[in-house]
């Protein structure tokens, strides 16, 4: 039988066990501080090639009227108005390409939605004079999806709209106000808007996976979600859990102030401007039978505004009301926040009223 010495399996499994190093390996050096954040700021690249732009074709846009299939009552959409054109995608088509091409009236976007950090995030595709488009990149930076642009090939960040590699680096797209909503409401509340079909095969299989798993109005996601408050530059974050103890919140982001309005009940989140015609106002909710924040009103005073849309409710012969500024809010993973973010701060604002009224009737 062979000596111990002579063994070479056993001399090494021993040299593992005593120096905790690798068989004929010499020590590792310490961790190198510019090499780990180099890799920190490197993005995950996937083995699949990007995927090809999505653009919403004519047949697939239907407007009230049509006699296409509607969409289900419950069916989760991203909605958008502009100047009176409003517009609903369905989060399944979403989902599945990640980002979808679009133009709504006069305004080009890109509806984006990231079900890592769970983030549905619209922006303007015009950028300095040229119109952008957008495909799934298939690679992630902390967290976030990576959209490419096919004209420059810059890449996107898709929680914050800011290019983190390519021509166009260190360029931030313009977020635009958007809202998550069920169909019934989105249709109740915008009778004329346009939709986009998605119902066809690929749209469903994509999605069979889970991606347009929706953590915003879930129970579950109210200690690890919060909401994204945004103006310009400047970004806040209020958590889910804080804005669902108050439903109404008046916060203030860089000069803005403006109102915030959840609730994971209802299914509802709104954000709007505080000031109507410059003035700041206070503003208490009105609700009804059944507990749902309707309608927003002027704390001491008489005028009224939808929560959906905004929209001042203004009662015949009445004058004329100027509607609320819908304003950026949108889902992120706290735990994302600060990497999307790094100048953002914790939002710190407070209820704006006492238990809100019930509205006159009820």
């Amino acid at each position: 039988m062979a000596s111990f010495a002579a063994r070479p399996a056993a001399r090494c499994v021993l040299a593992r066990a005593l120096l905790l190093l690798p068989c004929g390996a010499a020590p590792q050096e310490a961790p190198d501080p510019a090499r780990r954040a180099a890799d920190a700021n490197a993005p995950h690249r996937g083995t699949q090639e990007p995927w090809a732009p999505f653009t919403v074709a004519p047949e697939r846009l239907h407007a009230a009227g049509d006699a296409a299939p509607l969409p289900a009552d419950g069916d989760w959409m991203i909605g958008v108005e502009f100047d009176g054109v409003a517009r609903a995608w369905p989060l399944t088509l979403i989902a599945s390409h990640e980002v979808v091409n679009d133009v709504v009236g006069e305004v080009a976007v890109a509806v984006t939605w990231c079900v890592t950090c769970q983030a549905p995030v619209v922006f303007r595709r015009d950028l300095d004079g040229q119109r952008l488009t957008f495909g799934n990149a298939r690679e992630a930076w902390r967290a976030s999806l990576l959209l490419y642009d096919v004209e420059t090939q810059t890449r996107w960040v898709q929680a914050s709209g800011i290019a983190h590699a390519g021509p166009l680096e260190g360029r931030f797209l313009e977020t635009l106000p958007s809202v998550v909503v069920e169909w019934a409401s989105w249709r109740a509340d915008h009778p004329q808007s346009q939709w986009v079909d998605g119902s066809d095969e690929l749209t469903l299989r994509r999605a069979g996976d889970d991606r347009e798993r929706l953590f915003l109005f879930d129970e579950r996601g109210l200690d690890s979600m919060g909401v994204v408050l945004r103006d310009g530059a400047e970004a806040r974050l209020l958590p889910l859990r804080v804005l669902e103890q108050k439903t109404l919140w008046k916060e203030r982001v860089g000069e803005q102030p403006l109102v915030a309005i959840y609730s994971v009940k209802h299914r509802l989140l709104h954000a709007y401007d505080a000031r109507v015609d410059g003035i700041e106002l206070d503003f208490e909710l009105v609700r009804d039978a059944d507990g749902r924040p309707l309608e927003l009103r002027e704390k001491g005073g008489a005028r009224r505004w939808s929560i959906a849309t905004g929209k001042a409710l203004v009662a015949p012969g009445a004058s004329a009301v100027a509607p609320l500024r819908r304003l950026i809010a949108y889902p992120l993973r706290k735990g994302r926040f600060k990497d999307h973010f790094p100048g953002g701060t914790l939002a710190t604002g407070g209820p704006t009223s006492a238990p809100p009224p019930k509205r006159a009737g009820n």
